[in-house]
């Protein structure tokens, strides 16, 4: 979630700053989402099929590789970018709960502790959303956002920061 979250909160404003007109970014905009809904259903399959850990370890690094593909100033790569974004997140949204369901269940626990269990979940994706917003705010501030070369479309800091920190973070859960 705070992964997520630091992958929605400034994309905008690095499409700003790369200079994309309104209606590139509208369709960069829309390619996560619209990958996300599209992939739902073949996400949970694969799931189904090779297990739920592998395809969260899966998303986790489709996060990272999503992340990775923000810093450079190129339409195609960004929009890339959204659709591997738009997987993980599809995985992101259902691998989880539907394995704590499944742990819950074969384990026996009572049906009470499962809907508390949630409860929490939500309230930690929240906190996670927030402090999300605060770090990603910080990071981005923390730098101008730079080329590595004069003539290059790669990047670093300023917007693309929170992705660096969204990779990690992905990498880490």
């Amino acid at each position: 979630v705070f992964a997520g979250a630091l992958q929605g909160l400034l994309y905008s404003s690095l499409y700003d700053a790369y200079g994309l007109s309104r209606s590139d970014a509208s369709v960069l905009a829309a390619a996560g989402p619209g990958s996300a809904a599209l992939l739902g259903t073949v996400v949970a399959s694969l799931a189904d099929r090779i297990g739920r850990r592998r395809v969260a370890l899966v998303s986790s690094a489709l996060c990272a590789t999503s992340s990775a593909l923000q810093h450079m100033n190129s339409f195609s790569a960004l929009l890339l970018g959204r659709i591997v974004g738009g997987a993980a997140l599809s995985a992101q949204l259902s691998v989880f709960e539907s394995w704590l369901v499944s742990e819950h269940n074969c384990r026996n626990f009572e049906s009470e502790l499962l809907g508390t269990t949630l409860s929490f979940a939500v309230l930690g994706g929240g906190i996670a959303s927030i402090s999300a917003c605060s770090v990603g705010g910080i990071v981005a501030d923390y730098e101008d956002l730079t080329r590595w070369s004069p003539e290059g479309n790669l990047h670093y800091g300023g917007y693309t920061a929170p992705y660096d920190v969204a990779a990690g973070s992905a990498t880490v859960c």
